[in-house]
């Protein structure tokens, strides 16, 4: 099964959109859906765990679990992701490249094919959820 790929420009400096990627006040506040979405402080390095948490829905404990596998400064970033519908860890990769007066970030989200439950509907359930968190880091990054 193909990953998620995605593509978006964003009206904002790569550095601008690095800190929306990497910084736990911004990763709350385009990942996490309802304002008292938290990200617990953390070292941004390799090895890193990252919790946010949501109110929980069941059957969603509303915690996700991201922890930094690599870093490129300023052009890439890798992060593992888990949370208790999927059951198993994904992969990350946010991938920025400057575009005239902003950015390109990409978008890899691969590895369903080792969650549980339905994998198809795993991967298309993430890949609606991509769009709006990506609105929303769009959002933040360009100052709106």
């Amino acid at each position: 099964m193909d990953g998620i790929h995605k593509s978006f420009f964003i009206n904002a400096t790569r550095d601008k959109v690095w800190q929306g990627l990497t910084e736990p006040q911004n990763l709350a506040r385009w990942m996490c859906t309802s304002p008292e979405g938290a990200c617990a402080d953390f070292n941004f390095v390799v090895g890193s765990t990252i919790v946010m948490s949501d109110p929980p829905s069941i059957p969603w404990d509303g915690e996700m679990i991201w922890r930094v596998v690599a870093v490129f400064e300023q052009s890439q970033v890798e992060y593992s992701f888990f949370h208790n519908l999927i059951g198993e860890e994904t992969q990350l990769i946010f991938k920025l490249e400057e575009e005239g007066e902003g950015t390109r970030l990409q978008l890899l989200h691969s590895g369903f094919e080792n969650t549980v439950g339905d994998v198809r509907k795993n991967r298309d359930a993430h890949d609606e959820g991509w769009k709006d968190h990506m609105t929303r880091l769009k959002g933040l990054c360009e100052g709106n």
